[in-house]
């Protein structure tokens, strides 16, 4: 991997909060309690702010991969499609934040396929949604509620429970929080909606976020050698956190 050294240039202020703000809540967080991150990070940075602060100093860029508009997305996402490539069990993959940095989402779509979809397993709905609205600067419908509406009025045939997956779930300050009640009712609205999964805090943890009795599961990252196992009975759910 190679690493390429810039200078700072004009415009670049807004990928450079949203990196600084997921390494702290992502990365520190094995290392600082959620209080301390937060006032370390508080999601109130100005990009403006910072783009002053960058110019009237010599500022340098780190780029990973040499390709400056992927951010060495492009070699990670094959790296990865590789690996998985040799698994013996099923398996998507969803959109990330992290994935959508440079053209991260036209490169994600041309190796994994679009970013909202769907699958059914038995008469069990998987829907799989890209809810990464900060990457996209409310320039494009997301979490993409058109996506759900056109489903839920093709329903596949013998669907009785749903179970829905995201990266970003609600009320992070990366998800569409001016959407997010109106998000949790067109979910509710499929048929059974058993619960929700969700990553990128990187840690596990259940949340009711509603109140409503839906709960969401927040998966660890592999770098902390953890998982959930989920298992869909007649009855019901199961879950359980593997460790490794």
């Amino acid at each position: 991997m190679s690493i390429l050294l810039s200078d700072y240039q004009p415009g670049e202020a807004a990928a450079l909060v949203r990196l600084f703000y997921g390494s702290v809540h992502g990365v520190c967080l094995g290392d600082y309690t959620q209080e301390q991150v937060n006032v370390w990070a508080d999601g109130t940075a100005d990009p403006l702010l910072w783009e002053q602060t960058f110019l009237r100093r010599q500022t340098l860029v780190a780029r990973l991969g040499g390709d400056i508009s992927d951010f060495g997305a492009t070699h990670e996402f094959i790296l990865q499609r590789d690996i998985m490539l040799d698994f013996k069990m099923p398996w998507v993959a969803l959109l990330g934040n992290h994935d959508c940095l440079g053209t991260g989402e036209d490169v994600f779509e041309e190796i994994w396929g679009e970013p909202n979809f769907y699958f059914q397993a038995g008469n069990v709905l998987f829907i799989c949604l890209n809810t990464n609205c900060m990457e996209y600067d409310y320039s494009e419908p997301v979490p993409d509620l058109s996506f759900l509406e056109r489903l839920m009025k093709n329903l596949p045939e013998g669907v009785e429970r749903t179970v829905v997956v995201m990266h970003v779930p609600p009320f992070d300050l990366e998800f569409n929080n001016n959407v997010a009640n109106v998000f949790q009712l067109y979910l509710k609205a499929f048929p059974n909606l058993m619960f929700c999964m969700n990553g990128h805090a990187h840690h596990y943890k259940i949340n009711d976020f509603f109140d409503d009795g839906v709960l969401y599961y927040q998966t660890p990252c592999a770098k902390l050698r953890g998982y959930i196992l989920f298992t869909i009975t007649e009855d019901g759910y199961e879950h359980e956190l593997i460790e490794f």
